[in-house]
């Protein structure tokens, strides 16, 4: 509801059947931007995603990650403007493309079935590469994403994204099927970002199982008001983000307790920023929680 470029579409947007996701948040939108008045009741948009997802019904407690994919996937579906997808087929490598030709393929092929607001916003693309250590064949992908779920390995944002992007060992269950052995083989891969999005929405995977479990980390991970990503760009330009908005999570793995803290408007040059604390909105001088940073939200500024 902070994020600039989807409020400035939603209010300029056509209004869709009563009780669909979209017409929901455009009421949302519309109450928290262009009427004075107190609190706002969400009820309506949490209604529409438990017809989604019946999991949300009721007063229980979910996780905030889990919820804003659903609200994405389905106000997707719901704004595509491809309205006839053309048939579904896997894409595989081509000996003689290059990564360029090869990324531009697939990119294609996703946008021919998947053309939205919230793609134009949050969709970027990620380079999977896997090399076979037994015959050395490489196999490259070249998918979308709306979010990165990282690890939490390191002090900083950075350290979780270069995490995310070091050389993994497929071995044991994870075993690659390399087309050319025609079995299961021990491989390396390697991710790395290949189209960046306007919205970068980065995931700080606090939450696992253990053989006790499930268990929450609260590893502090520090994160600054402007995020640089250019050594991780495969060409020359420079990429800079802006950070607009914060979910926290207080508590454990069993119950807890969300706030948010966001930017009043990430275009201008006012960077005030403010506390959602359920019914409680108060300003703050900056959202630096680094035990308890859940997603982080980025705007793209260069």
């Amino acid at each position: 509801l902070h994020t600039s470029p989807l409020v400035e579409a939603i209010l300029l947007s056509k209004q869709n059947p009563p009780g669909t996701l979209s017409t929901e948040i455009t009421n949302l939108v519309k109450d928290l931007w262009c009427r004075n008045h107190g609190q706002i009741d969400p009820a309506g948009l949490k209604y529409a995603v438990a017809k989604r997802a019946s999991t949300f019904l009721g007063n229980r407690q979910h996780d905030s990650h889990e919820f804003l994919r659903i609200l994405m996937d389905g106000l997707h579906e719901e704004l595509n403007r491809v309205t006839r997808k053309p048939n579904y087929q896997e894409l595989k490598d081509l000996p003689s493309e290059s990564d360029i030709q090869a990324a531009e393929r697939w990119w294609s092929y996703h946008k021919s079935r998947n053309d939205s607001l919230i793609m134009d916003l949050f969709c970027g693309q990620l380079k999977s590469e896997v090399r076979c250590r037994k015959c050395k064949h490489v196999s490259k992908a070249f998918d979308p994403f709306l979010d990165l779920s990282l690890e939490l390995k390191g002090t900083n944002v950075m350290d979780c994204l270069n995490s995310f992007m070091e050389v993994e060992i497929l071995k044991g269950t994870e075993r690659y099927l390399c087309p050319e052995c025609k079995k299961r083989t021990e491989s390396v891969r390697q991710l790395a970002i290949w189209r960046w999005p306007k919205i970068l929405v980065l995931h700080l995977k606090r939450f696992g199982f253990s053989s006790f479990g499930s268990r929450k980390l609260t590893q502090k991970v520090m994160y600054t008001s402007m995020l640089d990503v250019s050594k991780f760009v495969n060409h020359s330009s420079t990429i800079h983000y802006k950070l607009f908005g914060v979910i926290n999570h207080f508590g454990n793995a069993n119950g807890g307790h969300y706030t948010a803290c966001c930017m009043g408007n990430a275009d201008s040059d006012n960077n005030q920023w403010f506390e959602f604390d359920d019914s409680q909105v108060h300003a703050i001088r900056s959202p630096i929680d680094p035990t308890a940073a859940y997603i982080l939200f980025y705007q793209r500024v260069t």
